[in-house]
């Protein structure tokens, strides 16, 4: 349906709506328009609406603003015109007029649509005058400013602000199970209509989130804890560290010299996310211990083992190894009898065993006959080493006794014979 239009004057700027970033200034401070309540950098949309009795054939009016608003857009109805400019500030000028169709009020129908952008802090306002409403009969409905039966309505919208992002002050923590931390997050822009956060965990054997953003570290493992503000979204991933509380070190509590034991540490709780330990001993001299527990009996003594918890806790537990002397069993390298004759010697090996006897001496002792056709080295002599038995200038018998000196009783006896060349 063609309508031809009268001149009508309306003030247009072709801006796109204004979103303020939270980190404006001014972007707290309240204001008003219209006696509706909001704050400086929120985006209103003013809308008129109107109702005539009968239809018309011309409209004429005008929107005023105070100089807290900035227009951004404005907009006629479907049964009003076209948009031109004006230079003249703070007045939107609107009009038309049809010879063949005319404009149908009669029932309320929106005549104008102005978006602002609030730029000023306090009370500001939009009032609509309308001017002249004639219609098709020439009656007017309004003329300067007398309503004649017409119905107007004025309302004013707050445009919503969605949350364009969500900031948290902590993106990642590693913590151990039954810690606690919180999480802040921050709505940007600072004039997002609805700043209310949800926090949700997408495992909660891991950890779980309140509505005040605390998380709770349950058990070892990971989860992502989400803070949503509409379609705005953060994450924080939560490792959690099962810490040890206790370990028990089970195993022989001696060991001789030379010999091994292996020790076991066994921590609590089982699910520990680093269940290793480090060992160590309290004296190297008396007993060594490797990464796995295997203790190496050095020489008789006590000694103190620890394990200690690798995963930082600081939990370890102690146990005490007794190392026991390796007494001899026999004594080898001596035969039964030996045979000398005047002034000749021979050699004789006496060695321990086992090899980890831990006092390798042994004495070697002369009966009264012996010690006059005879004579040794040494009266003491380490296992292994060497013994010279000299015949003198006599002939007879005796003995020569071999004895580990390590309180085994452990001894061997050879008979000695020394005769004439």
């Amino acid at each position: 349906m063609k309508k031809t239009l009268s001149l009508f004057l309306v003030l247009v700027m072709a801006l796109s709506v204004i979103t303020v970033a939270g980190t404006a200034a001014s972007a707290a401070e309240t204001a008003s328009v219209n006696g509706v309540d909001c704050y400086v950098g929120n985006t209103v949309i003013v809308t008129y609406d109107l109702k005539t009795p009968g239809k018309a054939e011309n409209f004429q009016g005008q929107l005023n603003y105070s100089s807290g608003l900035k227009l951004v857009e404005c907009l006629l109805g479907e049964e009003a015109g076209v948009m031109t400019e004006t230079e003249i500030p703070n007045i939107v000028y609107y009009s038309g007029s049809t010879t063949e169709n005319p404009y149908d009020f009669t029932t309320m129908k929106n005549l104008v649509t102005a978006k602002f952008e609030v730029v000023g802090a306090g009370a500001q306002t939009v009032e609509n005058k309308m001017y002249i409403i004639s219609g098709v009969d020439g009656t007017d409905y309004y003329n300067r400013g007398e309503n004649n039966g017409t119905e107007e309505k004025t309302s004013v919208e707050i445009v919503k602000v969605d949350a364009e992002s969500v900031t948290l002050n902590i993106n990642a923590a590693t913590v151990k199970a039954g810690a606690t931390f919180t999480l802040t997050a921050t709505v940007a822009p600072e004039l997002t209509s609805d700043k209310t956060v949800t926090f949700t965990s997408d495992n909660e054997a891991v950890a779980t989130v309140d509505a005040n953003g605390v998380v709770t570290a349950v058990g070892p493992g990971k989860a992502t804890i989400t803070a949503t503000c509409g379609s705005a979204t953060a994450t924080c991933v939560v490792t959690v560290k099962q810490p040890v509380s206790k370990i028990k070190i089970s195993g022989p509590t001696s060991v001789k010299n030379g010999k091994t034991v292996t020790l076991k540490a066994t921590v609590t709780p089982a699910d520990a996310d680093n269940k290793t330990v480090t060992w160590s001993t309290s004296n190297k001299n008396i007993a060594k211990v490797s990464a796995n527990g295997v203790v190496t009996g050095v020489k008789p003594g006590k000694v103190t083992i620890t394990a200690k918890a690798n995963d930082g806790s600081g939990v370890k537990e102690t146990y005490t190894v007794t190392v026991k002397q390796q007494k001899s069993a026999k004594i080898t390298g001596v035969k039964k009898s030996y045979t000398l004759k005047i002034k000749k010697s021979t050699t004789v090996k006496p060695t321990l065993s086992p090899k980890n006897t831990y006092n390798k001496n042994i004495t070697v002792t002369l009966d009264k006959k012996a010690k006059k056709i005879v004579k040794v080295s040494a009266k003491t002599v380490k296992s292994g080493k060497t013994v010279k038995i000299t015949a003198l200038k006599k002939t007879g018998n005796g003995k020569i006794t071999f004895k580990a000196k390590d309180n085994s009783k452990v001894k061997v006896v050879a008979k000695i014979t020394v005769r004439k060349k």
